[in-house]
């Protein structure tokens, strides 16, 4: 691994209505540790992510997103 990236993921939930009259919501994971991780990875870097997760699904749908895009989490 050549570089190895450190914070959170944040979950991002967006709208095109108002958001106290959406029942839908268009679901990102954002963050600058995590957007430099997944960027170094698209420049061909070997990267890692070093963060912590909870049990809940958003932590285990981000560490498959992780996971299938190719950055080091082990």
């Amino acid at each position: 691994m050549n570089l190895l990236c450190i914070g959170e993921v944040m979950l991002e939930l967006s709208t095109a209505l108002p958001f106290a009259n959406a029942v839908c919501f268009e679901k990102n994971y954002a963050g600058d540790a995590f957007n430099t991780a997944m960027t170094a990875h698209h420049l061909g870097i070997e990267t890692g992510f070093l963060t912590r997760l909870g049990t809940d699904v958003f932590s285990e749908d981000v560490l498959q997103l992780m996971k299938a895009s190719g950055l080091v989490t082990d």
